[in-house]
Parts: C-alpha cells; structure tokens; sequence
C-alpha cells in the first residue's frame, strides 16, 4: 500500500498530547515506588502467599543476577529471556528480574498450544527460557535456549559478590516486552513493546483510574501471554497498589468469580466482554470502583441501562497488540446507556478510517478501515517482513497500523467498530459477512455467544450458539424456531447450513471464543445440545435475488406462537433489564401494533423495516408485521447511514419504518413513520394519529 497522506478530516482523530521523561525505564518507577512503599502487599495470591514491594524486589535481585551471569557466557547481540510461568508471584518476580537486567522479556503462558510455543521460542536467538520443574513443558526445548529453573535459586540470602551489574543506558525505543499474538487468524507474530510506548499505558491508567492518589487492588485475571496483563499489573505497582492472583478454576465460574471480587475487595478489574457483561447489573459489588473490558463488542450489550445504584464505572478498551494493549478507550456511568463505541483516542495516539481506496478519509458514519499512528505502534513484525509490510503503512506521521478493523465515526464523534475487513466469504457469488451473521443470531432472545464459520471445504456456514443466561425455558432459542427466524432476517446466501447448540462455548485464554475449535470440530468442544441442518440448495441460492436484505415471510412461524402463548400465557417470554413480558402481554401489544400496521395503505409495499436495537420493541415489532404477513427488514440503528440509504432505497416507497422514536430524520427520502412511543397499548388504542405519521 502507497504512503497515507495525514490531512485534517473527518475520519481523522488525534489523542491529547502527554509528555514525560519517556527515557526514564519503567523499571525506575517501580524501584521508586520501592522506596516509598517497603512494607506494603504489592502482591497477594490465592491460598494466602503474600509479598511486599521490598520482599519481591529482593527476589527480583536475585533472578535478576542469575539472568545476567547465563547471558555473561552467551555474548548475545540481543538477549531475550522466555518465562513459562502462569498468573503467579513467580511470574511477576521474573519480568521485574527482566526488566532490571535490561534484556527483553517474551512471556508465555503454560497452557499455549506447544507448536506455537515451539515456533515462538524458535525465533529468538539462544534465549534464556525461565520456569518451575514442576510446570511440564508440552514441547522439545531448542537446543540454543538455556534453561533456568526458579527451584535451583536460592532466595534466602543476597550474596554481596552476586550484586547485579548495572543496567545499560535505556532509551525511549528500547524493546522492554515481546509478545506473541493469539495466532487466531493465522501464525502467532512476535510485537515488539517499546519502554516509551509501556510508560504511555501506565500514565493511560495512573490518569483514568486516579492511581497516584489512591491505592488500588486489581486482579490478575488474563493469561501470561497475552498483552492486558501489562494493564492489570504494572500501572498497580508503580502506584503502591495491590495485584491480586485468583485461583485458576474461578475464571469461568461467574459465581465464584463474583465471590471473590467481593471477598477480597478488588477495586478494579478488566475482563474479556463475556466476563464483564456477567458483572453489568451486580450493584452488590461494594468494593468494585472500575470494570474494564476489551475486545469484541457483545450484541447483548446494546441498549443495556446500567443501574444508578453500581458502585463502579465502565471502562471499554480497544486496541490491538501491535499497538501496545490499549488505542482507544470509552468511559460509562452508573445510570447510563451501553451503546458499541470504543470512544476516542488515548493520549499520544491518533486513529484514521480510511474508505476501500486505501487514501481518502471516511465521512461521518461511513465505514472505512481503521488506522493507528502513535507512541504505542509497533513498526514491524519481528522477523517477518512480508507480514510488517502488509500491517505497517508508512506515513509522514511515521509507521501506521492498519488493523483490519472496519470502523465508523459516530455522530458523537466517537468511534464504532463495525466488522472485520477479512471477515468476508464467498456463497455462490454471493458475499457475505460472518459477523452479520453473528449480529442476526444475537438479535433473537434468548440466544448467547453466537460464531459463525465457513467450512471451505463444503462452501457453507455453521453457526454455533448458547442459551443466554437466565434465559426462560421457553425462550426462542430451539434450533428449528432460530432457524425460521434466521430466514426472515438474513439473505438465502448468509443462511447457516447447519445450526449447532452448545451448552457451553469455547474460549481461548484471552477470552475469546476459540474459533478454532469450532472450525475444525475439536474432540474438545463443549457437549452438543443439538444440532439442525438446512436443507437450503446451491441451485436455490444461485436463483435468488441479490436484493436487500429480506425472505417472504415465514407464516407457520407466527402460529407456533400464538400456539405458545395458548399453552403458557403466564410464563416470561422476553426480559430487557429489569422489565419482564409474558407470551400473553406480548401476545397482545403485537395484535395492537399489527392493527396500526394493517391500518397503512400497503398495497404497493409489503416491507415494514424496524428501526430499533437489540430489546423488547424489536421482538414486538418482528412479531407484530409476521402477524400482518409482511415482510420484516430489521435495520440496527447504529448502522452506517449510507448503508440504511441504500437499502431503503432498494425497498422502494412507501415504506413503514417502525421505530421508537423518529430518530433517523438525517435520512433522505419521505417515509411513513409508526412511533412505538405514541401508541397506548394498555388501552388498545392509538394516540393522535397524525403525530404518529411523520414524514422524514
């Protein structure tokens, strides 16, 4: 790709400027902090080991001068020390033991898939590799590395002729971290982390959750390997605060993860997406200040009300390894409204959406590939070139990284990541996005954690799911129901030829739903709850219209419905917060807005688009038109503008939008609006008719 060229617009954005002595190694604010906070529990671990910032810098001492005198007999140009170590007081020693030593960390954690912790190690030049006799190492050592057993020191005494030589000069370039990403879409690439990228995230935290004036306790949640570990960890200690180890059993067990973030007073925790979203509605979390999360955005988040009662705040991340952990970050209140942005840029950090060109900047609400320049960009893969290339675009604000991310400035001016750029297959001709797919699945109540994966073998999509916690036994979540659903809201070419229920789904040790245990039907996966196959042919997808996004209307779907709601009026059918409807409730406000429908002249148009987020108005608006034997076309209203232009467009006029409030006024084009908000559903009766018909 050609060098972008940085001028003032729109889908550009530059974070505030922030300016400290980026020579200055991380390791000297520890040391500082060592100095002023002797006695106090830098790290607690579950089973009640706990150590002081001068207890654990002893220790550190000592590791420290064990790495330096193997390295003495290695005479490398460049040293690089691998820990294979879990969440651990061992683990925290040793990369502040790294760190005084000058040489580069490369942390990995026990539980990484050993071909890739082979290739990973493979790479570095006769590194020093750290770790217990008692972790088993699940591959073949290279014959290079030089092992270091943490059993064989002896941590009692500090022999004075053993004293750590001085640390070379740093400076602000200086690679302090090597991580491996995930290897989640393709082989793991090593990132550099600079010590002035490393300072940059812990002045991103000291600021945000006020650290310098207040001792904090953070949890040690994420693996070893991956790069939040930095965020939940050295900001902590370099303010006098407390890191705190969980037993490893409870990071999937909600209830004991609750437990225990009470128990032991954690004030602040960053967790995957499927974590945090377990924790939104606890206000009995008395101590909890801060819940941070990053990565994939949950459909179920949308429209979520946070409680006025929560103690703690939120705090969503996004950003990407190569960027140094955090690029973007978005700040909630108790009492207000979840809505998928990552907010703007954080200090020292500039964000670009760059349209399918590769040159011209987005608009606003237009969709573009996102752009990170800054402090924290890592410039290059180490040793690999073709990759660096493809991911690092030159620029005259320097090296910028190109995520692969598919984003939109909002009207607020803050950014939304809408889909990935390597997220698209090919049906029959046909393109399609698995991440729509995925937003489809997460539109139906009662559905959880919805993947989508093509299998290139067969040319088609299964898409795997789980029921959402809590969810009512009668939830629409039976695979032949989400099946008929799947066909009134996704293109014949997106439709899954195969729906697959879990009763648990796979996560990664960063988090994440293991794709790749789905993808290749891993022995391991979680028992399957059932499964249904759609008997959808090539031939009828090569014959369908490349349309918008509708199917002619399933009518056998509404009746077993009405059949349910005959059968258990009184049982919860869909839940939004702390707001409950029976099948009888809703049965009833859907025969009310099917009237207002019917009532409309829609003898030229059968389509009634439903203008709403993922809640209760959706599921009534869907029912509803199925009750009028329309054809329902559900648009999420933080779609791209040009992207709903376009599809109403293709729908014709006149067009019912049926909608909570007439908030799409910026689009072109007279259409007839039903505002949910004006009809009285108690009375069955529709409210000043003409305010309800608005033309936009």
């Amino acid at each position: 790709m050609e060098e972008i060229e940085i001028d003032k617009a729109p889908g550009v954005s530059f974070g505030p400027k922030f300016e400290c002595s980026w020579e200055t190694p991380i390791i000297e604010l520890f040391e500082e902090q060592v100095l002023r906070s002797r006695e106090f529990i830098a790290i607690e671990e579950y089973g009640g080991e706990r150590i002081s910032y001068e207890e654990i810098n002893t220790k550190a001492e000592i590791v420290c001068n064990a790495i330096i005198k193997l390295f003495d007999k290695l005479d490398n140009t460049e040293s690089f020390v691998v820990t294979v170590l879990p969440a651990s007081i061992d683990f925290l020693t040793c990369q502040i033991a790294i760190l005084k030593s000058g040489f580069i960390h490369a942390p990995m954690d026990p539980a990484t898939p050993s071909e890739n912790m082979a290739r990973n190690i493979a790479l570095l030049p006769r590194p020093v590799l750290i770790t217990r006799k008692s972790i088993p190492l699940r591959f073949k050592v290279p014959g290079e590395a030089t092992m270091l057993y943490l059993d064989d020191l002896n941590y009692n005494t500090l022999q004075q002729d053993s004293l750590r030589v001085p640390r070379p000069a740093s400076t602000a370039r200086d690679t302090n971290l090597l991580l491996f990403t995930s290897g989640s879409s393709g082989k793991p690439k090593g990132v550099r982390l600079s010590n002035a990228a490393l300072r940059n995230i812990i002045n991103l935290s000291w600021e945000t959750y006020n650290l310098q004036d207040t001792l904090e306790r953070s949890i040690f949640y994420f693996s070893t390997g991956f790069d939040p570990v930095f965020n939940q960890t050295w900001p902590f200690l370099t303010s006098g605060g407390t890191v705190v180890i969980p037993p490893p059993n409870i990071r999937t067990d909600m209830a004991a993860l609750h437990k225990f973030i009470e128990q032991e007073a954690i004030t602040v925790a960053l967790f995957p997406p499927t974590v945090a979203f377990h924790f939104l509605d606890k206000s009995d979390l008395t101590h909890l200040k801060w819940l941070g999360f990053g990565g994939e955005w949950i459909s179920s988040m949308d429209g979520f009300k946070l409680s006025e009662k929560l103690t703690f705040k939120i705090d969503h991340q996004y950003g990407l390894t190569e960027g140094c952990v955090v690029q973007a970050a978005k700040i909630f209140l108790p009492g207000e409204t979840l809505v998928p942005s990552v907010g703007g840029p954080i200090a020292n950090t500039n964000i670009f959406i760059v349209k399918q060109d590769g040159v011209k900047f987005t608009e606003i609400g237009e969709e573009g590939e996102i752009y990170i320049g800054g402090i924290g960009v890592a410039g290059e893969y180490y040793k690999n070139p073709e990759k660096s290339k493809a991911m690092f675009v030159p620029s005259k604000m320097g090296k910028l990284l190109r995520t692969r991310d598919l984003g939109l400035w909002r009207a607020d001016g803050t950014i939304q990541i809408v889909g990935r750029t390597d997220d698209q297959v090919k049906i029959c001709g046909h393109t399609v996005k698995l991440g729509f797919v995925e937003d489809a699945l997460a539109k139906i109540p009662g559905i959880s954690n919805p993947a989508a994966i093509f299998d290139k073998t067969t040319m088609s999509i299964t898409a795997y799911y789980t029921r959402q916690k809590g969810a009512s036994s009668h939830a629409v979540v039976t695979l032949e129901l989400v099946a008929k659903l799947l066909k009134n809201i996704l293109p014949l070419p997106a439709i899954p030829t195969k729906l697959i229920l879990l009763d648990n789904m796979p996560i990664t040790l960063n988090g994440k739903i293991d794709k790749k245990k789905l993808q290749f039907r891993d022995d391991r996966l979680p028992r399957h709850c059932g499964t249904f196959e759609n008997k959808t042919s090539a031939n009828e997808i090569l014959q369908w219209s490349n349309g918008p996004v509708v199917r002619i209307p399933d009518t056998s779907l509404i009746q077993e419905f009405e059949d349910q709601t005959q059968r258990t009026p009184h049982e919860i059918a869909v839940e939004q917060g702390e707001h409950q409807m029976t099948f009888e409730e809703l049965n009833s406000a859907a025969e009310v807005l099917a009237g207002v429908i019917t009532a409309r002249n829609l003898e030229k148009n059968r389509f009634v688009v439903s203008f709403l987020p993922q809640s209760m108005d959706f599921v009534l608006a869907q029912i509803a038109t199925l009750k009028c034997s329309l054809i329902t076309v559900p648009l999420d209203p933080s779609a791209p503008i040009s992207r709903v232009q376009a599809i109403l467009t293709d729908l014709g006029n006149p067009l019912i939008i049926v909608a909570r409030e007439q908030n799409i006024v910026q689009l072109v084009g007279q259409y007839d609006v039903i505002t949910l908000q004006d009809i009285d559903f108690e009375n069955y009766l529709f409210v000043e008719e003409t305010s309800t018909t608005g033309k936009i």
